[in-house]
Parts: structure tokens; C-alpha cells; sequence
């Protein structure tokens, strides 16, 4: 990702040192971009490989001889292994934020290959909430980009299958042409790095799996699939060894609290864990509480608060960095025979086991009564003026909950002073479109309410925190603007952020649009007037060393240069048609996916109407 474009107070016209130089070598080049300008953007595996299977049965085939998955069901292991284990998985696609001022990564035109066994085409994938992956004990930072963690999920699209005689796990997706897809990505190192290893530079980790795609809801209306794990409030009074490194200073944010969920196969009777947002490491030599010997186990039992005597284990895991590697960070978990799929009362739990043998186990995560979830995308862009419906859908008890009502909140603007952060880098450009600050949902648990974009072309008076000081009008075409909305509702049962809430963050960008490209005077469609400033001069301000490549003596060379008249009337045909592509094919350009809205109309009439300087 680019560094230099995540303070839009950058720019080049100033800050000559970050303009193109042909005559500056690599490192210094990294110092300015924070990374390789020639790759701005891309995402891709290194030395990810497949470490196990896991099939409908429940049993497990893994790289290693030691099969032993720590949940209580070693006897679901297969020993026999798959040809499929041990093969590497190559992942490559364009991943850049909704806009630096409204963090919400996209992973676009990704292509998957697994071995030579399995391929094929990833949909567009939106990035979690952030959650911290990393907590050092004696660290000073809570929550910055090299300790968060966030997740994507998304359809893989198969396109190609080899032979399945020597992979069972091949033969049970059996004609399946689309599969789960969900990686999680952590630890990431950046360049100018001062917590991590210089080797680890531009580099993270990356847990996932694919898998069938499972059905969300039950025949009788229940969630099965990405049920809520919290914090349980019995966790503040254990011992300081065990309580500050899951839950740090308190009170907590959203995105430095613990938080986990799970899923139900009921035809299968197994039980899927994601932990990764629960589980810390403690350092970035991936140390866990077990690796570090204070966790002994973590078990994972069913309870009922109406019933004391039904508390029904599920298994047990070590939650250290050897089984995160191997599971990809999902566990799988055979439910016990006495276990009631259908009983709406039982609530999943999990306590933690200290290594001291004395004490008695600490209670960790519960299962959260109350949820809120958007039905649709999580990162929004608009053109001005545009809106968009953002429905979600809120859950008690796993059952949808009606007549709930669900607040509507707009990220605050520079000038005032909240607890929930505001934006200092972009005004205020979206806000819900409701008359009100609450809404209610209907008997499906849903509700719908609409963001609406402002004019960026005529703009009523908003503060820039940029420029310090109210707008209004036509704002600037070389910035970027957005800013986050939310949905949230009330949960007692976070006892630990500051404030008792579930809540939804939507990222939304605002782009400028020509609204009707037609109409604009043809003696106004020339290159100095209106061409760069309005539709180019964004990537050169915010990408500087956009299209360039390295050359063998650890320079770059510019193979297109946005401020220069001549190259870009010379390669206009080439530029519209990769300007005209899906957001979803790799050559689309620009890279970061957000040019003005009826720019290419305006582009194409100014190519045929003879391209004037």
C-alpha cells in the first residue's frame, strides 16, 4: 500500500522531494512511497501452503504425522493423508482502501491457484472490522496498522479441477463450482517499521481456508453461521497474568476488544470456531499465552444459564501458533450426541485453563445475545449527490429480533470534540438520510435506512480539517473525501468497551461526478483546464511515482506521465479502454478504483473532438 497518499495535507507541488526522480535509487524511493511504486496495490501469497483438510465426517488429514488436533477428537484424524496437503496456494489481486480517509480495504481481480489441482477467480472482498491481533505485554501502542488484524470473506469462483482419484477432499466438493472463501490477515510489517523485523518488510500472515458454502439461517428461522462470541464479564476477576493480555487497558474500543464467532453444521454435527480475534500474540516472535506457558487449554462447552447442571463439553484446543498455522485459524469440533441442536436456550462458551494446575478454570468468551449484521456490502462509493441503502439485520439470541431499534451515527467532523474519533482528513461528505437518529426493525429483524453523498461540485459549508477552516462550493478535485457512518445497538454484555454497544462501521468514499459529461462546453474540455486539473492531477499528488517500473541498476523509469500533454494525448486510446474495464479485471485503471464519475465520458469526447492542449 502507499504510504505518501495517507496524508491528504501531501502534496507534491510542496513537497518536491516526493515529485518523480529518475536519478533516486530504490531504498530512497521506498523511504518516499513505503513501498515498490511498481506493485502499488497488489496482494499476493508467499509460502502459503495447504496444512489440513478436514472432511463432512469431521476427520482430519494433516501435513504431519502428528495428526493430534488438541480437541478431544483424535480419533477423527486420518492418518492416510491427501494429495492436496502440502501443495501451495498462489494468490495475487489489486487491494486498496475505500479512501485512506475512511480505512476499509477491497481486494479486487484476485485469481487463486491450489497446486495444480484447483483454481479460480475471487469475487470482490470487503475487510472486517479491525480487531488487535498483536498485544505486547510491555508494548506502549495499543492499536496501530502493525497490530491490527481484520478478515475478508468472499465466493471463490472454480474454474478449473484436476483429477480427484488422489484427493478426497477433491472428491467431496464432488461438481461444486463455488466455494467459501475467508482468509485473515495480520502482523503485517511496513517499511519504515520500528516494532518489527526488517526481513518481515512489506510482508504479513495470512490464515484461512475455503470450504462449501453453508446456509446462514436454519429451516426454523435460527443462525447457524456466524453466531457472536464476546468477552464474558467473569473474565475481569481472574488474575492480572490472564485478564490484561486479552483485554489490555480498559475500557476498550470496538477495535482493540476480543471478539470470535462460530458456526453449526447440523447435518455434519460439527461446530466451526473462528478464535483468531480472541486469541493474542504477545509479540511478533508469534508467542501465544500457551506458547509463553500461562494457558494450559482452552475449553469449549455448551451452557445454559436457566440450568446449571447442563454444561456440556465440546473440546479443547491449545489456541499456540503451531495449531493457528495448521487450522487456518478455524477449529473443528464434533458435537457431542447429548448436545440439542435445536434447543434455542444454550449458550457456547469458553473458559480458559491455566498452566499452574491450582487455580480454577477462568471463563474467556460467551455467546452474545444480541448482534447486529449488514446484509450488504460493508465499504460504500458514491458519486456526489448519489445514495445507497444500507440494510442489516439484528439478532437476539440468534433469532431475528423485531421492533429493535437501531441508531444512525455519522463520524463527527475535525472541529468537534467526541469520544468516537473524528475525521482529520476529510470533511464530512455522507451522513444518513434519515430525518432521524433512530430507526426500527421490521418482523424480519431488518431495517433499511439511506447514505447520502454530498455535492462536492456545489457543497453547502462543511469544515475541512485540511485546509482548517469552513468550505463550500466546489471542492477540490485533487483530494480524496469520506468518512465513516454507523449502525448500533444497545449490549449490556460488553462489559468492557467504553461504551455497551454492537455497532456497524461503514466506510463510504465520495467521488466528484460530471453529472452530465454531454453538456459541459466543448471549449472547456482542454488538457490544461480541465482534463489534468480535474480528472488527472489526484495521481500525481497522491501517487507520485505512479506508472513506473524498476529498472536493473535499482532505479525507476516513468512509462507514463500524467502531467505531460503529449503522453497522454499519444496513449489516450490505451488509457480509455483500461479506464472503460470492470472494476474486477487486473488492468483496470487506476488502480485505486476511483475516478471521477463521467470522467471517461468527458475523456472520450475530449480524444474526438481533436484532444486540445
Amino acid at each position: 500500500m502507499p504510504e505518501y497518499n495517507n496524508d491528504p495535507a501531501n502534496d507534491t507541488t510542496i513537497d518536491t522531494n516526493a515529485k518523480f526522480n529518475k536519478d533516486l535509487y530504490s531504498e530512497e524511493v521506498y523511504e518516499i512511497c513505503g513501498c515498490n511504486p511498481e506493485h502499488y496495490f497488489e496482494f499476493l501469497f508467499r509460502n502459503v501452503r495447504v496444512n489440513q483438510v478436514t472432511y463432512r465426517d469431521g476427520t482430519i488429514a494433516t501435513t504431519s504425522n502428528n495428526n493430534n488436533n488438541n480437541n478431544n477428537n483424535d480419533n477423527n484424524n486420518n492418518n492416510q493423508g491427501d494429495f492436496i496437503l502440502g501443495q501451495k496456494i498462489r494468490l495475487n489481486g489489486i487491494m486498496n482502501d475505500v479512501s485512506p480517509s475512511a480505512i476499509g480495504a477491497q481486494l479486487f481481480a484476485a485469481s487463486m491457484k491450489v497446486g495444480n489441482m484447483l483454481s479460480g477467480t475471487l469475487r470482490k472482498a470487503m475487510q472486517s472490522d479491525l480487531r488487535t491481533n498483536i498485544r505486547p505485554l510491555n508494548g506502549s501502542v495499543v492499536f496501530d496498522q502493525e497490530t491490527a488484524s481484520a478478515h475478508f470473506e468472499t465466493i471463490l469462483d472454480v474454474s478449473d479441477k484436476t483429477s480427484t482419484e488422489d484427493s478426497r477432499f477433491l472428491r467431496e466438493l464432488g461438481d461444486l463450482t463455488q466455494l467459501e472463501f475467508y482468509m485473515h490477515t495480520n502482523r503485517y510489517t511496513i517499511w519504515n517499521t520500528t516494532n518489527g523485523y526488517l526481513e518481515d518488510r512489506l510482508n504479513g500472515d495470512v490464515y484461512g481456508y475455503i470450504r462449501p458454502i453453508e446456509p446462514k439461517i436454519d429451516n426454523n428461522g435460527i443462525r447457524i453461521k456466524d453466531r457472536r462470541l464476546i468477552a464474558h464479564s467473569g473474565l475481569k476477576d481472574s488474575s492480572e497474568q490472564i485478564a490484561f493480555p486479552f483485554l489490555g487497558k480498559v475500557p476498550l474500543t470496538r477495535n482493540t476488544d476480543i471478539d470470535g464467532t462460530y458456526d453449526i453444521l447440523k447435518a455434519n454435527r460439527l461446530l466451526l470456531l473462528h478464535y483468531l480475534d480472541f486469541i493474542p500474540q504477545l509479540d511478533r516472535d508469534y508467542n501465544t499465552l500457551t506458547d509463553k506457558g500461562i494457558v494450559k487449554d482452552y475449553m469449549v462447552f455448551f451452557t445454559d444459564k436457566n440450568n446449571p447442571s447442563y454444561h456440556i463439553e465440546v473440546g479443547r484446543f491449545k489456541g499456540d501458533y503451531a495449531e493457528m498455522k495448521r487450522t487456518g485459524g478455524l477449529l473443528v469440533f464434533k458435537i457431542p450426541i447429548d448436545v440439542h441442536l435445536n434447543r434455542e436456550d444454550s449458550v457456547l462458551e469458553i473458559s480458559v485453563i491455566p498452566n499452574d494446575g491450582k487455580k480454577k478454570d477462568i471463563p474467556l468468551m460467551t455467546e452474545c445475545e444480541w448482534d447486529i449484521v449488514l446484509e450488504n456490502e460493508r465499504g460504500i462509493t458514491l458519486g456526489s449527490e448519489q445514495t445507497a441503502e444500507i440494510i442489516a439485520k439484528v439478532y437476539h439470541m440468534n433469532k431475528p429480533a423485531q421492533n429493535c431499534p437501531v441508531r444512525l451515527l455519522v463520524q463527527p467532523s475535525a472541529e468537534m470534540h467526541f469520544n468516537r474519533r473524528s475525521s482529520r482528513r476529510s470533511p464530512v461528505v455522507a451522513k444518513w438520510k434519515e430525518d432521524k437518529e433512530q430507526v426500527t426493525t421490521d418482523e424480519y429483524g431488518k431495517v433499511a435506512a439511506t447514505i447520502q453523498a454530498i455535492d462536492l461540485e456545489n457543497a453547502p459549508e462543511i469544515y475541512d480539517p485540511i485546509e482548517n477552516k469552513y468550505v463550500k462550493g466546489e471542492l477540490a478535485w485533487d483530494r480524496y473525501y469520506g468518512n465513516y457512518v454507523y449502525m448500533e445497538i444497545n449490549n449490556d454484555l460488553r462489559k468492557f468497551q467504553y461504551r455497551a454497544v454492537e455497532q456497524i462501521e461503514i466506510p463510504v468514499r465520495v467521488l466528484h461526478m460530471i453529472k452530465n459529461p454531454e453538456s459541459v462546453p466543448t471549449k472547456d474540455i482542454t488538457f490544461k483546464n480541465y482534463i489534468y486539473p480535474k480528472l488527472l492531477k489526484y495521481y500525481i499528488r497522491y501517487f507520485p511515482w505512479l506508472h513506473t517500473y524498476e529498472t536493473s541498476d535499482e532505479t525507476y523509469e516513468q512509462f507514463l506521465n500524467f502531467e505531460n500533454y503529449a503522453e497522454v494525448k499519444d496513449r489516450i486510446d490505451e488509457i480509455l479502454r483500461r479506464l472503460s474495464l470492470n472494476d474486477n479485471n487486473w488492468n483496470k485503471m487506476p488502480r485505486s478504483r476511483d475516478f471521477p464519475i463521467g470522467g471517461v465520458q468527458l475523456m472520450t469526447r475530449w480524444r474526438d473532438e481533436g484532444t486540445p492542449e
